[in-house]
């Protein structure tokens, strides 16, 4: 069920229309407070094992903790438009406790000497949050964690229980899997915090609304081959379910349609050998499932290159990465929330340029592809047709206005384009080149043409369909497709021009009336030294 949420300007718009006019104390009403939430899940490097009391690498004074509190005092006072309700590392046999709601500081891991990512991500969502209507990040995390590890061979799932959401859990029972006792402990914890978000926020007047889902995870599975090659199916029933649930604790479907950020799990930490494969299977995900980000963590170095830690053990961040880190993830998140989110499929046939395109209100257009003898026939836009409305001169734009949902789906659809024939005549000398081979052409196609003459000659004009066409600064000729096409080459004999630069006044050209000036003066030389040679002769 979706929840609607009106704005007090909404309220009193429909009252002016429906209802008799608002008293002055109706109209007076606070408005509403409205605390978005960011749920952050995963393993150790999202409990938090990253050490405050650590010296920053290569300083021998400086704690992470007195470098992060430099870089911001609400660092160690904290957020108090960022809030926390969280908890981690509660053991599976273990009673759940209550978070309280809190200021986002230093200090919020796995105990009081470790931070987790929630402190960065508070840096960076207070950029957009007040006091009245704040920023809430919702933690469960427990480190060495598995997703895949259904019949509890790892000690880790013993201790705390698995991700197993409830379709991984359905379908390992469908075939005939042992499933350990704390499988899906820590799923059922996460719903059991956000749930507790949700009734702590609304006791304080807030009302909650989901915005993000932070994932921090696949280091434990990443250690065993089949748990690695099975984390892509597992990892994409695991988001399904979570989104499904969340909104069902929203009472918002939008909630299942949130960014979903993934931190892809580091190449350098020492996870196993099957980091790679892991890391794929983020990726594909994200491919697959709409809302699904991922950005790569190795910036962040769990080993530095020469081998040596670069954190306090071989598995985790240190704070100060881990700081910068939470600040990536909100940045991913924000960066891909708007007022308005359009999904875009296509058919067989072609294809759109980006999968997900956003607005705050500004007319966006979606770029599409279709393949030679395709084109683009119908766009449906939460399969309503909305093709003449939006596509005009094959550009694809659309407006959101006052019915537009913050949630819609566009599926463009391609049909055979109108095919069409080419005849090519030559005229003169010469002979031409095309892109475009044989003599089928479709709509759409662009036809391009490179005239080239035969020794002697030039291009003197082309034709389609009869229509003389310039060309382009490359030399070629071209045309868009939409008829039956005929080009038409002209080649002409080069001509001689008059007073051009391969003339002299003489008559005489280029170099060779150099030559014959030159020859003309030794002639004159050699005839003058045998009328001197006669004279001396004659004398003699």
């Amino acid at each position: 069920m979706k929840k609607q949420i009106l704005s007090v300007a909404a309220i009193l718009a429909v009252g002016g229309i429906l209802c008799a006019p608002f008293s002055a104390a109706a109209q007076a009403e606070a408005p509403v407070k409205q605390a978005d939430l960011y749920i952050l899940a995963g393993q150790s490097n999202a409990a938090g094992y990253s050490n405050i009391k650590q010296k920053v690498y290569g300083s021998t004074s400086v704690t992470y903790e007195q470098q992060i509190g430099q870089d911001d005092s609400r660092n160690g006072t904290g957020y108090s438009n960022v809030l926390y309700f969280g908890t981690a590392d509660i053991a599976a046999s273990a009673a759940m406790p209550t978070p309280a709601l809190q200021p986002t500081k230093i200090g919020l891991g796995r105990a009081a000497g470790y931070m987790g990512p929630e402190l960065g991500m508070a840096k960076e969502l207070s950029k957009s949050y007040t006091d009245e209507n704040p920023a809430v990040i919702v933690k469960y995390a427990f480190g060495g964690t598995y997703l895949g590890d259904y019949a509890g061979t790892k000690n880790e799932t013993k201790n705390a229980g698995n991700w197993a959401s409830p379709s991984l859990t359905a379908k390992w029972k469908s075939e005939g899997k042992t499933i350990h006792q704390y499988n899906g402990v820590c799923y059922d914890r996460l719903l059991q915090v956000t749930r507790d978000a949700f009734t702590a926020l609304r006791a304080q007047g807030y009302t909650p609304s989901v915005k993000g889902y932070i994932w921090m995870q696949g280091e434990a599975d990443a250690g065993d081959p089949a748990l690695a090659n099975a984390y892509e199916e597992n990892l994409t029933m695991f988001i399904d379910d979570l989104r499904s649930d969340v909104a069902e604790i929203a009472e918002d479907e939008d909630a299942a349609n949130r960014p979903f950020v993934i931190g892809k799990i580091c190449s350098s930490g020492w996870f196993g050998n099957n980091i790679a494969t892991v890391r794929a299977a983020e990726d594909a995900v994200a491919a697959k499932l709409s809302g699904v980000f991922t950005f790569d963590t190795d910036e962040f170095k769990i080993h530095n290159d020469n081998g040596t830690a670069n954190g306090s053990d071989d598995y985790h961040f240190n704070a100060g990465d881990m700081y910068l880190l939470g600040q990536r993830f909100a940045q991913t998140a924000v960066a891909n929330l708007a007022k308005y989110t359009y999904t875009v499929t296509a058919g067989a046939g072609g294809s759109a340029d980006k999968k997900v395109y956003l607005s705050d209100g500004e007319e966006i257009q979606i770029g599409y592809h279709a393949v030679r003898g395709k084109k683009l026939s119908q766009v449906l836009l939460n399969r309503a047709d909305v093709t003449a409305d939006c596509l005009k001169g094959g550009v694809l734009k659309i407006i959101p206005d006052g019915n537009t949902q913050t949630f819609n789906e566009v599926e463009l659809v391609f049909a055979d384009a109108p095919a069409y024939t080419l005849t090519v005549k030559l005229n003169g000398k010469g002979k031409i080149t095309r892109n475009i081979s044989g003599s089928r052409l479709y709509e759409g196609d662009r036809l391009v043409v490179e005239a080239q003459p035969a020794e002697g000659h030039e291009v003197e004009k082309v034709l389609f369909n009869g229509t003389e066409t310039a060309a382009g600064a490359d030399g070629k000729y071209s045309v868009t497709v939409t008829e039956n096409t005929t080009v038409e080459v002209f080649f002409k004999e080069k001509q001689a021009q008059p007073g051009g630069e391969d003339e002299t006044p003489g008559g005489q050209k280029g170099c060779s009336g150099v030559v014959g000036a030159f020859g003309g003066a030794l002639a004159a030389a050699a005839l003058g030294a045998g009328v001197l040679l006669a004279a001396k002769k004659k004398r003699g």
